[in-house]
């Protein structure tokens, strides 16, 4: 039963997959109806802030109501997350999180996947899959070997492997059907300790989390929306 919370909605089942959508009240178009399919899909756990907006515009004046849900404060001397910096419904966000990561490793004695949903704005690329990895050449590199590391820290959230069989198998399919390109951090990267991803590497925590950004085109409508749903679960399943 979906259950309501102080950030917005939850819905925890029983598979180890939980979709997240840190930005939900409409920085990113549609991305808690995202969530919302593909956890059902996946049989999994959605967990969607609907409330707060990363920043305030014409729209959204209330001052109580702002807080970027996927940029979280790293104490880098202390090596924990610093949340009495940022709003108690955040925290909350994450404890959810956090508690259905746990009750998958106790219940199914598997790692939870957590997948991050995002909306962008890109000509060319289509989806970017972010798991701490970015291309350097022809090969993937985390934030400790790649030439453009500069100081993020971050670590690698799935295995490489995994990264590269989610990547071949959602590109076969965009390159065919709509001619768009999909990237491993290209855009969007996911390696600064401070993206939300990356919360599930640190402060104890060792669950899968993939960071997923799709395109607006592919967000445009309800044909398009269960498209990506399909073949994003479609990679999830083969690989985990």
């Amino acid at each position: 039963m979906m259950e309501k919370t102080n950030y917005g909605k939850k819905k925890i089942r029983t598979s180890r997959f939980v979709v997240v959508a840190p930005h939900g009240a409409g920085d990113d178009l549609k991305s808690g109806v995202v969530a919302v399919r593909l956890a059902k899909v996946l049989g999994g756990s959605y967990i969607i802030n609907n409330q707060y907006k990363k920043t305030a515009n014409k729209t959204n004046k209330n001052p109580n109501l702002i807080e970027d849900f996927n940029r979280l404060k790293w104490a880098s001397i202390k090596k924990k997350f610093l949340w009495a910096k940022k709003k108690p419904a955040m925290k909350e966000f994450y404890l959810d999180i956090a508690n259905t990561c746990d009750k998958i490793k106790n219940s199914r004695g598997v790692k939870a996947v957590v997948i991050y949903v995002h909306g962008m704005q890109h000509k060319k690329i289509g989806i970017d899959i972010g798991v701490g990895l970015r291309p350097q050449g022809s090969r993937l590199f985390g934030s400790g070997y790649h030439e453009e590391t500069g100081c993020n820290t971050g670590n690698v959230t799935i295995k490489i492997s995994q990264a590269k069989k989610i990547f071949k198998i959602v590109r076969e399919s965009l390159q065919k059907d709509f001619n768009l390109e999909v990237s491993t951090g290209a855009t969007f990267s996911g390696w600064s300790k401070w993206s939300g991803i990356q919360f599930h590497k640190h402060g104890d925590r060792n669950d899968y989390a993939i960071q997923v950004e799709i395109n607006k085109f592919l967000r445009s409508d309800d044909e398009k929306i269960n498209y990506v749903v399909d073949l994003f679960s479609r990679a999830l399943k083969d690989v985990f």
